[in-house]
This record gives structure tokens, C-alpha cells and sequence, in this order.
């Protein structure tokens, strides 16, 4: 029964018209008179209770909600709004147990099974949070709120379709429910559909324009779909409509670095860091951007920080392995790449550049066996041979398959390994780069050589001779160069073609007198390769002066016009011969090598075919040298006829040139 008091009657009239009226603290006052007046009054303090919890003092809205309950200890609405107070306030154990009672005192309301799912859900209880919201919704099907919240608890508990059937259900119940339309987009993207997540996100910016999750969002699949002009646009939004956002900042950095603008988004991962000094992921994303810039000791420090601040972080070990490496410190590299693959085993990456470190250091037998997860993170891919895989077990009886894999610089030293592996087997079949099959042919006699076939193509085994077993090339070393003495001391496995090799010859003697020199100043796949490894005809000026040589171009890819300004600036003549081609014809490349009497070479595919024809090469290399060329050695075990030359320091090709250049005169003069 309510308690009337006829002095406060007109009072509480009064309150509730300024309540409803949203004169909030005037509302508060005078529920204060009439608790005053009439302290047995217990649906004034629930009132009072009210306003205070809408004013966001949640301290007194409890403290009013319990003065209720002390006087009406049945009063369901005071313990809901109780709960609610305790609830905001973070006291979760004390907001469980009032709901429980104000559900013991209206077992189908479904509001306070909501609040108390959403109590349950602050407090990581997500099964017992879970069965509240399914109560909720079962006692009031159409609680739209009840559903949004039955999505975020399925979310949490890593059951997207779940998610985002509730999220679904939410939206049939209020179309209008802008966090729903962003919720149901954040699972639509996971699931890999980002064009209706993408309309989501936009559907939740035009019911709320300031709604900044939303556009974060919006954001992040337009950087994911390289739309990057669109989403640095938004993320510049976001951020000025919430400038102390630190996780904007870190996005709108890597849309920037996407785009390339690197200074851009240094400033973006610093203005990060400057609003939370201890982000570790903000450290980390300027790393890479200062590795990028080639600032690898401002790098080191920021994946250093990374890691001290979140040991765990194993793509922060990962970045610091890079580093270190880049830095000529394998050693270092190699312990951050173990401390990354401790914090998470499964980094392919980390297992990847692991092999190199470890070869790159000599540890060949534990290098070649991590080697093998080159297969797992892109590097390294063969055909689909539908054959049992070999692992150097005895196969006298058996034919060999022999998979091609990597560039052709890679096939080229792995073949290396073919004849030890021919020796294994009663027959093989060697598949190599089409440009190959001719030289691999003529080589190795006593196998098959084919061409190796597209992606996907299943029958291109059909007309070779039975196969029992198949081995990547790359993994032979695996089992035949387990160690640097084990590499055998083999001048040439690689035989050119002799007619071309004489025909080539004679072009080059009809020069002049002197050295027949091949030189070869570009190299590199990839780009970041490519600007470590190529050099300019004008960084050799020393070496083109070189009297008593004829240079001859083996560059491949059209180098005309800086043949055309050497001969101009330089005064230098490097002759070049149009019909030679090694993007099309390896073959004749090989016989065109073949005749020169040296070939000086950027690390690059044309070393490893002088290699392998045993013909005289010098390499040179950068600092931070692949792992194939080990450590400050000045030769190669792969290759008996080559001499390294070094950068001593990074970027130094000057002192190279001086060193090669004093060795190519006293070459010419004996």
C-alpha cells in the first residue's frame, strides 16, 4: 500500500511535473523537502532514487533506493533502480544479489533479467549472462535491448552466427538501433563480408553521424579494400570529433603507411604514443614505419619498448628480430626470433626468418628443418604432385619427382643438390623454370627434365613415366648440405651449351685484346631487395676504368638508356648485344657466360648462373647480406669459383668498388 501524507501530496505532484519536465535538480530538491517532511515516505526516496541515478550520482541514487527498500523491503521498483545504482557504481557481486531479489519479487520481469545478464556480463560471467538475456527475451520477445545484449554475450563467447542472429533479430525490432547496425557490422567483416558490413556501418553514421566506433569501422574495411583516400578521410573525422582517441591515431597511421606517406603516419603513431606513452602496439606501428625510412636503430628502440612493455607481444620479438638483423647482428636476431615464437608458436613468420638467421650463421641442420615452414607462410609452394612425400629414406627402387620451387636464382643453387639426390633414386623427374629445361637438361642426362606447370593443373603428370615419391627442390639441402664441410667441392654441375659457349667467345675476342668482363649492376625481386642490392653505372666509374678490359653487359631487362648515358657522361663503352636476352633465353645466357673470362655481379639470379657454370664471379653485397652468402666470408660454399665483396658498413658501395676495382687492375695486369 502507498503512504499518503497530505502535507506532501501536492509536493510530489509538483516533483513529478519538473521530472517530466527534465528540470532535474529542482526535481531533486523537492523530493529532498518531502523525504524531509516525510521520512516513511519510501516512493519518495525511490523518486528521489530516480533523479539522482538520471544525474549520474549513482552514490546517492543507492542510497535513496535503499532508504526505500529499508521502509518497503518489498519495493520492486526500488530494488531494480538499487541494482542499477550498484551496478554503475562497479559494485557487481551487490548489484547480483539485489536483482536476484527484485526477480524473487517478479519472476517475469524481463528488464531486471536484462540488467542483471548485463551484470553478469561486466563481471566476465558470460554463460550465466547469456542465460539472463535469453530469459529476458523469452518472457518479452520483442525487448530489443535484450536481443542487442544476447548479440554482444554471444560475441564475447566466440559465436559470431549467434552474434549476429540477435543483432539481426534487434534491427527487425528497431531499425533505427545505430550500435546494433555497427555491431552486426563488425561481425559481417569478420565473417568475410565486407561489402554488408560496409552498408551497415554506413546505416549506423546516418542514424548517428557522431557515432564513432561506426566510422572507425567504416574506416577500416575501405583500408582493408584499399580504398585508402576514403578511409584516411573518415579517420580524420573520427579523430575530430574525438581528438584524444589513441586507437584513431594508430588506424589513420596505417591507412597513411598504406598509402605511403610515411611521415604522415610517423606523426599519427607519436601522436599515439603521446597520449598513452605505454601503448605497445603504437610502439610497435612506429617501428615499422621508421624501418621502412631505413631508421633501424629508432626502429629497434620503439619494438625494443614494445616488447618490454607487453612480453608477450611475439610480432614486437618478430620486428626486433628483423632489426637486429638488418643491424648485421644475427645473433641478437635470432634470440628475439625464439623469444616470438615462444609467445607464440604458430608465427610463420617468425619460423621463416629463423631458417634464415640459422643458416645464415652455419647451423644448417636445425636451419633446413625450419626451413620447411616456408611452405606455411607463402615463401615456398610446389605443385600439387599427389605423391607421397620424400624424407631421404632409401628409394633404390623408386622414381623421384623433383619440385620446382622459388626464383630462378633459388632453383638454379638448389640444383646444386640434384645429382646426390639422382644417386638416391632408380629414376627422376627434375620440373624447373621453363626457361631452365634446355640447361637442367643438358646437365643432368640421366633424369627427365620438364617444365614446371601452372597452379592447379592435376594432369600434367599424365605422360612422365611412373612416379613413386616427390621432394621440393629447396628441401634437398636438408639432407646433402647439412654442413659447410659437407658441401662437395664441385667446380661446375651446370654445362652450357658448347657451340653458343664458342660462338659467344669469338664475339667477345673480335672486341680487342684484353679481359672479357661481364657486369650485372642491378638485382632484386622485391623492391626493398632491389634498393638494397641494385647500384648506378656511376658508383662503378672506377672499375669501368679499368684499362685492359672489355666490359660486356649481362644485365637483364632493358638497360639501354643507362648504357646510353654512361657512354655519354661516363666516356665508358659497355658492349651490349641485342640478341642475347636472359628473360627469354637461359639457356644462351648460360653459354654467353660461359665465354667471358669473369663476371662482376649485384647480388642477383646472373651470380648463381655463373656460379654453377663454375665461371669466375665476384658478388657484390650489400651489409646485410642474404642468408645464402653466411657471414663475412669472402666465399661461398655453394659456389667454388666466387669472391664475396661486402659493404663493411650499410650503404658503403664506395669502399666495395675501391676493393674490386684494385683486384680487377692486378687481374689485368698478370
Amino acid at each position: 500500500m502507498k503512504h499518503k501524507n497530505i502535507k506532501t501530496q501536492g509536493k510530489k505532484r509538483q516533483a513529478l511535473e519538473l521530472l517530466q519536465k527534465k528540470r532535474l535538480l529542482e526535481a531533486k530538491a523537492l523530493y529532498n523537502d518531502i523525504c524531509m517532511i516525510d521520512p516513511r515516505d519510501a516512493e519518495a526516496w525511490f523518486m528521489q532514487g530516480v533523479v539522482n541515478g538520471i544525474l549520474g550520482l549513482f552514490d546517492e541514487s543507492a542510497r535513496c533506493s535503499q532508504q526505500a527498500l529499508a521502509i518497503r523491503p518489498d519495493y520492486f521498483e526500488a530494488c531494480a533502480n538499487l541494482g542499477n545504482a550498484l551496478r554503475f557504481l562497479g559494485r557487481l557481486d551487490e548489484a547480483m544479489q539485489v536483482f536476484a531479489h527484485a526477480i524473487r519479487l517478479q519472476p517475469a520481469a524481463a528488464e531486471v533479467h536484462s540488467n542483471l545478464g548485463a551484470v553478469y556480463f561486466s563481471a566476465a560471467k558470460l554463460d550465466e549472462a547469456k542465460a539472463c538475456f535469453l530469459k529476458a527475451v523469452a518472457l518479452q520477445a520483442n525487448y530489443a535491448d535484450a536481443w542487442f545484449n544476447l548479440g554482444k554475450v554471444n560475441e564475447k563467447l566466440g559465436m559470431p552466427d549467434e552474434a549476429a542472429a540477435a543483432y539481426r533479430k534487434t534491427l527487425t525490432l528497431r531499425p533505427e538501433f545505430a550500435e546494433a547496425h555497427n555491431s552486426l557490422g563488425v561481425m559481417l567483416q569478420r565473417q568475410g563480408d565486407t561489402e554488408k558490413a560496409l552498408s551497415h556501418f554506413e546505416q549506423a553514421l546516418r542514424l548517428r553521424p557522431d557515432h564513432v566506433e561506426a566510422r572507425s569501422n567504416l574506416a577500416g574495411v575501405f583500408t582493408e579494400q584499399r580504398r585508402l583516400d576514403e578511409a584516411i578521410a573518415n579517420y580524420r573525422q573520427v579523430l575530430a570529433n574525438q581528438p584524444h582517441y589513441v586507437e584513431g591515431y594508430r588506424n589513420l597511421g596505417r591507412a597513411l603507411e598504406l598509402h605511403g606517406e610515411l611521415d604522415a603516419a610517423r606523426q599519427c603513431y607519436q601522436d599515439a604514443l603521446r597520449l598513452e606513452p605505454d601503448s605497445a602496439l603504437a610502439h610497435n606501428s612506429l617501428g615499422n614505419v621508421l624501418f621502412k625510412q631505413d631508421c633501424f636503430d629508432e626502429a629497434l628502440a620503439r619494438f625494443t619498448r614494445a616488447v618490454q612493455l607487453k612480453p608477450d607481444y611475439a610480432i614486437a620479438w618478430f620486428n626486433e628480430g628483423l632489426m637486429h638483423r638488418e643491424l648485421g647482428r644475427p645473433g641478437e636476431a635470432l634470440k628475439s626470433f625464439n623469444m616470438a615464437l615462444a609467445a607464440d608458436p604458430e608465427l610463420k613468420v617468425a619460423h621463416w626468418d629463423r631458417a634464415l638467421a640459422l643458416l645464415a650463421t652455419g647451423e644448417f641442420e636445425k636451419g633446413w628443418i625450419e626451413y620447411e615452414w616456408g611452405f606455411h607462410n607463402g615463401e615456398r609452394s610446389v605443385q600439387d604432385a599427389s605423391l607421397q612425400r620424400w624424407h631421404n629414406e632409401t628409394i633404390a627402387d623408386h622414381s623421384l619427382l623433383v619440385c620446382a620451387e622459388q626464383g630462378i636464382g633459388d632453383q638454379i643453387m638448389f640444383a646444386s643438390c640434384l645429382p646426390e639426390a639422382m644417386e638416391r633414386a632408380a629414376g627422376c623427374v627434375i620440373e624447373c623454370e621453363p626457361r631452365l629445361v634446355t640447361l637442367f637438361g643438358r646437365s643432368f642426362p640421366a633424369a627427365t627434365v620438364v617444365s614446371r606447370f601452372r597452379a592447379g593443373d592435376r594432369q600434367w603428370m599424365s605422360w612422365l613415366p611412373p612416379l613413386d615419391v616427390y621432394v621440393p627442390i629447396g628441401s634437398l639441402p636438408r639432407y646433402f648440405r647439412r654442413s659447410v664441410a659437407g658441401f662437395p667441392q664441385r667446380p661446375a654441375y651446370l654445362v652450357a651449351d658448347a657451340q653458343r659457349r664458342d660462338y659467344w667467345r669469338q664475339r667477345f675476342n673480335s672486341l680487342g685484346d684484353g679481359l672479357k668482363v661481364g657486369i650485372s649492376w642491378r638485382g632484386g625481386a622485391r623492391a626493398r631487395a632491389a634498393r638494397l642490392r641494385s647500384t648506378t653505372l656511376p658508383q662503378w666509374q672506377e672499375i669501368l676504368a679499368t684499362p685492359g678490359v672489355q666490359f660486356i653487359n649481362v644485365q637483364y631487362g632493358d638497360c639501354r638508356d643507362a648504357l646510353a648515358a654512361a657512354r655519354k657522361d661516363q666516356g665508358v663503352a659497355i658492349h651490349h648485344f641485342e640478341e642475347s636476352d636472359p628473360i627469354k633465353d637461359q639457356d644462351d645466357f648460360a653459354a654467353q657466360l660461359a665465354a667471358l673470362d669473369l663476371v662482376i655481379s649485384v647480388d642477383n639470379a646472373t651470380v648463381h648462373m655463373a656460379g654453377a657454370l663454375g665461371v669466375p664471379i665476384w658478388t657484390l653485397l650489400p651489409f646485410a647480406a642474404e642468408w645464402r652468402w653466411l657471414l663475412e666470408r669472402d666465399d661461398s660454399p655453394w659456389y667454388p669459383s666466387m669472391r664475396l665483396y661486402r659493404q663493411p658498413e650499410r650503404d658503403d658501395w664506395v669502399s666495395v668498388f675501391a676493393r674490386v676495382a684494385a683486384a680487377l687492375r692486378a687481374l689485368a695486369q698478370r
